[in-house]
């Protein structure tokens, strides 16, 4: 049986165990204290009336403590009282889902805190309606692993720590990316496996080498402002430039992985890198669509001893028919074409 709260309801201790937790009041429940469910199973807190939940209480230092193995909560409410400055706790299989209709934030004070426990394929789960992060999100312990499967947004405030010798973190969901700084560790992974639109942030590697760690934009990924990468980065899922972007980079993997890569390139898109492929040729092997009416042009300049780079796969010029004047598609470093050019008028 559910335990039902009729009226307004503050904890200022620990919450434990395993059930549901009904809030029926219409002011909200104020977690001043913890809320730590217990594993292979956990903690499920609803408040059925049209009313949010505060979940950090009135000082804010309210925590949720999913530190057992496999421990699992859940929240279900129209919306929090505030952007949530506690802490999240989590380990090796918990799993947090916040289904809050109007999203949840976190702010400049709070934090997402994982710990690996050796146990890497039991990831740390969270789950539900989006996240704004404005504060930190950190993945550590040994071979932590944590996978948002929420959708969120970035924003400049926030600090994304991911921590060395496999800890990773992944982002499932659909995510835009306005800023903060993500800092990975020696063999750390960050991965995007959703829809990702960058429009700032800056991504801090071990080093230039993707074998020491690197961030994945595996999904569709949207360019539309300015990143800097401080490391190595590949872009593996099909990547369009909608607004003006400047990219500048010490190695972005342009044709990924996995496979040649396409790029659509409908606005002016400058990449300042010292290399664009994982291999000291620079060759690209994907596809490069440039253009979109009079707007779309790519500019690539290679800092490096030998600033080349080499177009070995397929590359679409298209142009406007209407044109009176040359409209320039390609700009920057040297370019050597050993695949294919096509040009559309």
């Amino acid at each position: 049986m559910p335990v039902r709260l009729f009226t307004g309801s503050e904890s200022a201790g620990t919450i434990s165990g395993r059930g549901v937790i009904e809030i029926w009041a219409a002011t909200p429940f104020t977690n001043d204290g913890v809320i730590a469910p217990d594993g292979n199973g956990g903690i499920v807190l609803t408040q059925q009336v049209n009313s949010p939940i505060d979940l950090d209480g009135t000082s804010g230092n309210g925590q949720l403590l999913l530190n057992t193995p496999f421990s699992e909560l859940e929240v279900n409410a129209v919306g929090l009282s505030d952007s949530f400055s506690g802490s999240v706790f989590m380990v090796a299989g918990a799993l947090l889902t916040m289904n809050i209709a109007e999203g949840w934030g976190i702010d400049g004070v709070g934090s997402i805190n994982v710990a690996g426990t050796d146990n890497p394929a039991a990831a740390s789960q969270i789950a539900g309606n989006e996240l704004t992060l404005g504060g930190m999100m950190n993945v550590g312990g040994a071979q932590g692993q944590l996978r948002f499967q929420a959708p969120a947004m970035i924003t400049p405030a926030a600090l994304v720590n991911v921590g060395d010798d496999g800890d990773r973190l992944e982002f499932t969901g659909a995510i835009t990316v306005l800023g903060g700084q993500f800092t990975l560790g020696n063999d750390g992974q960050l991965d995007f496996e959703g829809e990702t639109t960058l429009q700032g942030g800056a991504f801090n590697t071990h080093s230039n080498l993707v074998f020491d760690g690197s961030v994945s934009f595996n999904g569709p990924t949207v360019w539309d402002g300015h990143v800097t990468i401080n490391g190595a980065a590949r872009q593996n899922g099909v990547a369009t430039v909608t607004g003006n972007t400047i990219i500048d980079a010490d190695t972005l993997d342009l044709d990924g992985a996995f496979g040649p890569t396409t790029w659509n390139v409908h606005s002016n898109a400058i990449i300042n890198a010292a290399s664009i492929d994982t291999t000291l040729g620079n060759i690209y092997d994907g596809a490069l669509n440039i253009g979109a009416g009079f707007f779309g042009q790519l500019t690539i300049n290679i800092d490096s001893l030998a600033p080349h780079w080499t177009m070995a796969g397929e590359m679409n010029l298209n142009g406007v028919a209407a044109a009176a004047f040359f409209l320039n598609r390609v700009g920057g470093s040297h370019l050597r074409i050993s695949g294919d050019v096509s040009v559309a008028h």
